[in-house]
């Protein structure tokens, strides 16, 4: 009879509580040809007589040795090689994914400029989750065939798992980098340093006990895949906060479980070292990479859970170009909500104002798309809506982002008018408070002129009146109403008649510009008072070539916005900037 497989002094495939027979070690140079997670063990002594077909040594999991004579430092010097993996590849991920959450701006805006290492990284993320899973399948069901010899041939062969490890940390590092910039950098340090030390406490706990949880691996996985379902079904409803916490809450156990699960089964017969019970199953030692990535996805996995959990969303900084502009987005935010309800009519009963109070306005999480001037900032803005059927049908997505457009423009022209208001008010003190009765400079007459028929002309732009009226229009209809296709009609025409007398048809693009323009002109005059306060009236001659070429500026503008609506075919438009922009007068 040929003599068994014999692996660091102990029969390879033995159960675990059978004497080992072989007291020396080693004996024979074969590599270890281990049983699989859940096979079925031999327990007579015939079986344990049959050969063995050849098979490449793929294995992952082995029953634990017993063997007395084994070298301890065999077992343990495998979970060192295990931990070290693994605390490099924590480190890489880290290092990667620390810049977004110290300098979430700068980090992501350096992303999308170079947008294909999120490609790389996306790509390489979801490649490795569909390939583990599809050799964990053909595993499973077809046994060490194919795919599954090809992926843990490579997670056994050094240096080629090495370097795969080392790509996955690094890619998975800009996706955690990502997940962690929509929060604040606070909240996911504390989370960070609670979830270290639950881990270490886990890990104490799966060492040490006398529990052996190596053979609940089925459960797993049937938690497993109760919770992407869950995950799946609840992508297609609206999303709530409160199950949103429950499945975090859901997932931050099972991974905290399965770190349990994974510890036990590196540590193996070693836990009996440290004072812990007997372990049914444990890693094969050639499975080192297999078993830090195991780990290293239980403890990314936590973390990310306990972050939707416990972290507080990220409020982000917005920048608007110009001099002395920069403010918080929340307060930004904040502004823009008044605004938006201030153009919406409230409904005289407090009992109708249900829908109106579901509608609300919030900017990008993507701080980058944030700071390159007004309109980038206000391409941040974004209308969400928490309705159920069948409001949900009239207030679609594609509707939104209508009303999204149009309430950008407005706020533009809000601010571009709150700012001309605020410029044309510093000329007139400057004006008012010059010394003695010598009159102020030229050119700031003609700045007071230009600044004045610019406020009237954005303020007839701003379509308060308009959306107001069409709102309450929508209103009225929306209550008598009996039907739903009635309602999507009303709700429709309403907003053709609001896009029709906006900035958003023919020549939209220009009139955005010249307000964008009109907008930065009135903050760089702004900034230039600020110097000049104290000067008047004998200003200095540079002084003056910076008002001149402002003015300049203002009543190049000022004909751009009206030409653009005379050639866009908005007649009402027209008769607006015919009525409100005269033929421009030269101040020189």
């Amino acid at each position: 009879m040929a003599a068994l497989p014999v692996v660091q002094g102990k029969v390879v495939g033995t159960p675990a509580d059978v004497e080992q027979p072989y007291p020396h070690y080693p004996q024979h140079p074969h590599h270890p040809q281990h049983a699989h997670h859940q096979a079925h063990y031999p327990n007579s002594a015939a079986s344990q007589q049959m050969p063995r077909p050849e098979c490449p040594n793929l294995d992952v999991l082995q029953l634990a040795c017993r063997d007395v004579h084994l070298p301890p430092d065999i077992r343990l010097g495998f979970v060192k090689k295990v931990y070290g993996i693994l605390g490099m590849m924590l480190l890489l991920t880290f290092a990667v994914s620390l810049p977004f959450v110290l300098v979430a701006d700068k980090a992501q805006e350096f992303i999308l400029q170079h947008v294909w290492i999120l490609y790389i990284a996306v790509g390489v993320v979801i490649a490795q989750l569909v390939f583990d899973l599809a050799a964990s399948c053909q595993g499973a069901c077809c046994g060490s065939t194919g795919l599954f010899q090809s992926y843990f041939w490579m997670m056994k062969t050094a240096p080629w798992n090495y370097m795969y490890l080392t790509l996955w940390s690094l890619c998975l590092g800009v996706v955690v980098g990502f997940v962690c910039a929509q929060y604040t950098a606070q909240s996911v340090l504390l989370v960070f340093a609670l979830t270290a030390v639950l881990i270490i406490a886990l890990t104490i706990y799966a060492v040490r006990t006398q529990a052996d949880f190596t053979g609940c691996g089925a459960y797993i996985m049937v938690l497993l895949l109760g919770l992407l379902m869950t995950i799946c079904v609840y992508s297609f409803f609206p999303s709530s906060v409160v199950v949103t916490k429950i499945i975090a809450g859901v997932g931050a156990t099972l991974f905290g479980f399965i770190i349990v699960y994974d510890t036990q089964q590196i540590f193996g017969s070693a836990s009996a070292n440290f004072g812990g019970g007997k372990r049914h199953i444990e890693y094969t030692i050639d499975m080192y990479a297999f078993a830090a990535w195991n780990l290293y996805m239980d403890f990314l996995n936590f973390f990310l859970y306990m972050l939707q959990l416990f972290g507080e969303r990220r409020t982000c900084t917005a920048q608007v170009d110009g001099p002395g502009n920069h403010c918080k987005a929340s307060v930004v935010e904040g502004a823009l909500q008044a605004l938006f309800q201030s153009l919406v009519p409230r409904p005289s009963s407090p009992e109708d104002d249900a829908l109106l109070s579901r509608i609300f306005l919030q900017l990008s999480p993507a701080p980058s798309l944030l700071g390159h001037g007004p309109v980038s900032f206000l391409d941040g803005i974004r209308f969400r809506m928490k309705l159920e059927f069948p409001m949900s049908e009239i207030f679609t997505e594609r509707v939104l982002m209508q009303y999204t457009r149009l309430f950008r423009i407005i706020a533009l022209a809000h601010h571009a008018l709150e700012c001309l208001k605020g410029a044309w008010g510093a000329l007139a003190g400057l004006g008012a408070g010059n010394r003695g009765s010598a009159m102020p400079p030229t050119a700031l007459i003609a700045l007071r002129h230009e600044l004045h028929h610019f406020a009237a002309t954005i303020h007839r732009y701003l379509l308060v009146d308009v959306v107001a009226t069409e709102f309450k229009q929508l209103e009225a209809k929306v209550m008598e109403a009996s039907a739903l296709d009635t309602l999507l009609a009303a709700h429709s025409a309403c907003l053709r008649r609001c896009v029709a007398r906006s900035f958003l048809e023919a020549g939209s693009q220009d009139a955005l510009t010249a307000v964008v323009g009109i907008l930065d002109q009135a903050l760089e005059l702004s900034c230039l008072l600020e110097e000049v306060d104290l000067q008047l009236p004998s200003l200095p001659a540079s002084v003056i070539v910076r008002l001149r070429r402002i003015e300049t500026t203002f009543c190049d503008l000022r004909r751009s916005l009206k030409l653009c609506y005379m050639d866009g075919g908005l007649t009402e438009a027209d008769g607006l900037v015919q009525e409100v922009l005269p033929a421009s007068d030269d101040f020189s």
